[in-house]
């Protein structure tokens, strides 16, 4: 299952968490996602609030 289905899987919320952080300088969400995009089916235990659980 887990070769199947990635753990990580960017949605259009991160990207624009993204976007605004690096419209103010801040790259730090942009380098996590990115990290993670490279590699969804890894584990990264870093980054585990991107699991893909729906934020409110």
């Amino acid at each position: 299952m887990l070769k199947i289905n990635p753990k990580y899987v960017l949605k259009n919320y991160m990207l624009q968490e993204a976007i605004e952080g690096v419209q103010r300088g801040d790259f730090s969400i942009f380098d996590a996602l990115f990290k993670i995009a490279q590699d969804p089916y890894a584990e990264h235990s870093d980054y585990e609030q991107w699991t893909g659980a729906i934020r409110n």
